[in-house]
């Protein structure tokens, strides 16, 4: 588990970025747990696989695609795959699903 301090830390994401990718349901909301033992302090905790998501996410935008692509994307299992994004776009020849991708990208 990683707390939502370590991963806004780690990733240089702000704090807004962090909600939206709660809000379109790219990452779990997170476990609350008490950061002290007082209980004074309460922060978030996502399973380490967010880290992963989040890195998919920046690939992503970093090519062009829109957040609304994304996360279309992300609901079909596609991009939880190590799928290769140029390779399918080279196949844009063939059938597409409605996605957007080639049919035998889908699984």
């Amino acid at each position: 588990m990683i707390s939502s301090k370590d991963l806004i830390e780690r990733m240089g994401l702000s704090r807004a970025t962090l909600n939206n990718y709660i809000a379109l349901g790219l990452i779990p909301r997170p476990e609350l747990r008490s950061a002290d033992p007082s209980g004074a302090r309460v922060l978030g905790y996502f399973p380490d696989e967010v880290v992963q998501t989040v890195h998919r996410v920046r690939e992503l935008k970093a090519q062009g695609w829109s957040m609304s692509r994304i996360t279309s994307e992300m609901g079909t299992g596609v991009l939880n795959r190590q799928v290769s994004i140029s390779a399918v776009s080279e196949q844009s020849a063939g059938a597409s699903s409605p996605g957007g991708l080639p049919a035998s990208a889908v699984v």
